[in-house]
């Protein structure tokens, strides 16, 4: 049976415990907790979107157990726009919607098929 812990793909807490202060670009809550302040106990609920500086105020041990519990999903900074040498994939959505991939998501609304391939076609 092969060691499922070997290869170079980093899991989730590996993600967040690697991310400096200074690269986090916020959090959403995706389970309900309340937070303890000096100002007294605030309840985030699911949903909940937290700024950098929010995420960054609580204390590191609590954000690494709150986001490896599946409580709170911290993401970088954005990053920055893909390298020309991306391949460019026509994701279907379903119900006639298509995306087009590019390292990150090109369109801001969906398109149909025919934009979808003109899109990913250009350079």
């Amino acid at each position: 049976m092969p060691n499922v812990t070997e290869g170079v793909e980093m899991g989730h807490a590996a993600r967040i415990w690697s991310l400096s202060d200074a690269d986090i670009g916020g959090a959403f809550v995706r389970r309900g907790f309340t937070r303890f302040t000096k100002d007294g106990a605030q309840y985030l609920k699911a949903g909940t979107k937290l700024t950098a500086d929010e995420v960054r105020s609580i204390p590191m041990v609590n954000r690494r157990a709150l986001a490896v519990s599946g409580a709170l999903d911290i993401y970088p900074l954005a990053a920055a726009e893909p390298a020309a040498d991306f391949d460019r994939y026509v994701i279907h959505r379903g119900k006639g919607e298509y995306d087009v991939i590019a390292g990150r998501k090109l369109n801001s609304d969906p398109l149909t098929k025919a934009d979808a391939e003109a899109l990913a076609a250009t350079a």
